[in-house]
């Protein structure tokens, strides 16, 4: 452990990148490296505490005889019949739902339970008839070697959990395929993630387009001065108003290009290269299954007309660092045997989240390379925005117990939610949206072609310059040059 956080010190100390969003990706990586390794090797115990939904063939009976001595939870074989039958339980129908959650008493009924799940035969997987289906089953930590290292590899690459036992309440549970499709297919999921990705390429386009008229998006002014230009008007409210909501709309469009490469990538185009069952030789991730592949982002405004703030950030926003930010209360509060109901374990769980996301993006901030030196504020900014919202969510909560909130009519406490969530984010967001700029985040160019700029006469290829090739260093040491990519 003191290794690891060793180097990721080192790296973000000295290490600095101009690719990475300007250098932003560096800090962002290794603070989130050392958060999670402080999870798996410090909180946890991975030998028993996580297990993960694995696609097997349907003729796989398991490691062993005994299914818990060999890794498998309880594990079983699937019978022709679409039953399952284990020595140390009642056999489970195929077609029995998967309850799913970051709650203890979830977590443990995945240790005493089995659950089996099967893809019938037939089932058209992107256009093609899967010959071999397989049956998803729980395994905990394995012991071969092979299969130990893909188990160990998938924890440690998965951001949200999907078919791990620590899979996030905030998502549906896992259901039987029968059951999932109903509410949403395989195929449904790959043409959404296909219209998502244009629609999101779309709007970076436009948003690109957008950066270029403002200098603040270049980080060589501040949120509250005047642009330069008219393209905002002559008020100032204006302009900050458009300043706020072009950095919001950068950062959804941006955050949900790269969330659709997963389902492409995964559901579409690697099982089309090794098609199933090679593909479980490789990785027995449950890549053709409905429910790894839940949405990103929640619905806005119910979110937020529910549970204000915490509903934004809690059910709106999205989940991906939502393991290890909340993981490390989880083991104080259980540690300590506090009531995970209380108020007391509610604000340590919250001030811990927010501080540790603070803290990975703080970090991103200070790796990153602002236009002006020294304009970026890590701790004073980034940071102490998210703090912020942690505070206001708790705020909130105290504000509306005090004044008995629950009495009064339901669309009275919608609209208080939504009036104080659209407030405070518009009294805090600013710091962050100025740092975000200041660090030159919206000066890289994530699109090789440009629609929107090639018909106004800007140039519809943006990629130019050198990508790679050999670096030389300035001052004639010859351990300090190499191949380079830029």
């Amino acid at each position: 452990m003191l290794a690891i956080l060793g180097h990721c010190f080192h790296i973000v100390r000295v290490c600095r990148i101009l690719g990475l969003v300007g250098g932003y990706g560096l800090g962002f990586f290794f603070s989130w490296v050392s958060i999670l390794s402080f999870c798996l090797l410090i909180f946890s115990d991975c030998e028993a505490d996580f297990k993960r939904l694995e696609a097997r063939p349907l003729t796989d009976r398991g490691e062993g005889a005994n299914g818990t001595a060999n890794g498998v939870a309880n594990g079983s074989a699937s019978t022709s019949r679409g039953s399952a039958s284990t020595s140390h339980g009642p056999a489970v129908s195929s077609k029995s739902a998967v309850s799913t959650g970051l709650d203890a008493k979830a977590i443990t009924t995945h240790s005493r339970q089995n659950h089996d799940l099967k893809l019938a035969p037939g089932k058209t997987v992107s256009g093609t008839i899967t010959s071999k289906p397989y049956q998803l089953q729980w395994q905990s930590y394995p012991t071969d070697l092979g299969h130990r290292l893909e188990w160990v590899l998938d924890l440690v690459t998965t951001f949200r959990g999907l078919n791990w036992n620590f899979r996030s309440s905030t998502f549906p549970k896992l259901e039987p395929v029968d059951k999932v499709n109903s509410r949403r297919s395989l195929q449904q999921i790959q043409r959404q993630a296909l219209l998502n990705l244009v629609y999101s390429y779309l709007a970076i386009d436009v948003m690109k387009a957008l950066h270029a008229e403002d200098e603040f998006f270049s980080g060589v002014i501040s949120f509250y001065d005047p642009p330069s230009s008219a393209i905002y008007g002559a008020d100032v409210t204006v302009s900050r108003l458009a300043r706020l909501s072009i950095t919001i709309l950068s950062v959804y469009a941006a955050l949900s290009f790269l969330f659709q490469l997963s389902p492409i990538f995964f559901s579409i185009i690697l099982p089309s290269l090794i098609p199933y069952p090679s593909l479980l030789s490789l990785t027995r991730t449950p890549l053709l299954t409905p429910s790894v592949y839940e949405p990103f982002f929640g619905p806005l405004l119910p979110s937020v007309v529910s549970k204000g703030i915490a509903g934004f950030w809690g059910s709106f926003w999205h989940s991906l660092l939502r393991f290890g930010i909340l993981h490390p209360s989880a083991y104080l509060i259980k540690r300590y045997r506090l009531d995970p109901a209380s108020t007391t374990s509610r604000t340590i769980q919250v001030l811990t989240a927010f501080c540790l996301s603070g803290v990975i993006h703080g970090l991103g901030s200070y790796t990153s390379f602002p236009p002006v030196p020294d304009s970026n504020h890590p701790l004073s900014k980034t940071f102490f925005f998210f703090l912020m919202q942690g505070i206001g969510i708790i705020v909130q909560g105290y504000a509306t117990r005090a004044i008995g909130s629950r009495s009064f009519p339901p669309m009275v406490r919608q609209t208080g939610n939504l009036l104080f969530t659209v407030i405070f984010l518009l009294l805090t967001a600013p710091i962050l949206a100025e740092d975000t700029a200041r660090c030159g985040a919206w000066l890289f160019e994530p699109l090789p072609v440009s629609l929107v700029r090639g018909v106004r006469g800007q140039g519809w290829w943006r990629w130019n310059g050198r990508w790679c090739g050999w670096w030389k260093d300035p001052d004639g040491r010859w351990w300090e040059s190499g191949y380079g990519v830029y």
